[in-house]
């Protein structure tokens, strides 16, 4: 038990859940998640490694999210598709990092 107010708080947010790993694949990368009411599924490519889609789901099968990646060959996201959206969502362009001799 502890004495003060403080203890209490402190041990109340260390026991609260931040996401519940349900699945993880062969390079332990965490394929699947939960937490209040929301399942994230994420697939990766076995031979890289990267991401390539995430998909978010309520509890009553509500699509909260649904985005595939392409990649490059140098390893550089070049697409992300917003599939929740049948295809009327435009493909959307990775953030670029923009580098010139001038800027840090």
């Amino acid at each position: 038990m502890t004495s003060s107010s403080a203890d209490n708080v402190h041990l109340v947010i260390s026991t609260m859940e931040r996401y519940r790993i349900t699945a993880k694949d062969a390079r332990d990368q965490v394929t699947g998640m939960s937490k209040g009411g929301i399942n994230v599924s994420r697939t990766f490519s076995a031979d890289t490694g990267r991401i390539e889609s995430i998909f978010a789901q309520t509890l009553f099968a509500s699509t909260i999210q649904d985005f595939d990646y392409q990649f490059d060959v140098l390893g550089n996201c070049t697409a992300k598709t917003d599939s929740r959206r049948d295809g009327s969502a435009p493909t959307q362009k990775c953030a670029q990092r923009e580098t010139s001799a001038g800027s840090r």
